[in-house]
């Protein structure tokens, strides 16, 4: 297993590609965790009893999927300043069709999530997702500017050249893996909701 000089944090919602960018990095041997129950429980736990943020999860340099890191990523930048950070996105209308299908489907999605917000059908939780995706998107590009500009990467799933990625990271050696997996995609990923199909941008 390959290690890294720095830690690389996604930090764009699920459904983006997230398991796609964990295998990305295990198929080139690096040490990657794709666990927000593992992560999420850990830094919680971390926090509450004074120790450093990532105390116990020290052997992974790529963390994807997680709910607490994509939310305080500006945290994670104080804490770690030579970190890079990820940001997966997609078409905004597929994002959400494919939330909306793992929300509200068969499978039991997201109760907490649902339950929190009072989300009783699709066209609430499209609702939700649409504001909750741009509120996401301005705290990022609000908050990676100047100097910081450097640490970011924003990634398209469905249009960026996986050679985008490789360059983000000199500090990586990637030579199994010369494209970018695709995992867990929908059979629905090409329907469109009735809104504007744009992605979020810078």
């Amino acid at each position: 297993m390959k290690r890294s000089k720095i830690k690389v944090f996604q930090v764009g919602y699920n459904k983006c590609g997230t398991s796609s960018m964990y295998q990305f990095f295990k198929q080139n041997d690096y040490s990657a965790i794709h666990h927000k129950g593992k992560t999420d429980g850990t830094i919680v736990d971390n926090l509450s009893k004074g120790n450093n943020f990532l105390d116990g999860l020290d052997m992974y340099d790529i963390f994807t999927d997680s709910d607490y890191i994509t939310r305080e990523f500006a945290l994670l930048e104080h804490l770690y300043p030579t970190a890079k950070f990820i940001y997966n996105v997609r078409p905004l209308d597929a994002w959400i069709k494919s939330r909306v299908n793992h929300g509200m489907g068969k499978r039991p999605g997201l109760p907490w999530f649902k339950k929190r917000y009072n989300i009783q059908n699709n066209k609430q939780l499209e609702s939700f997702c649409w504001s909750e995706f741009k509120l996401h998107n301005d705290r990022i590009n609000n908050h990676f500017v100047g100097v910081k500009a450097k640490k970011l990467l924003t990634f398209d799933i469905e249009r960026d050249n996986v050679k985008k990625l490789i360059d983000f990271l000199p500090e990586f050696e990637f030579i199994k893996q010369p494209n970018f997996p695709k995992v867990n995609v929908g059979a629905n990923k090409n329907e469109k909701l009735d809104r504007n199909a744009n992605i979020i941008k810078n």
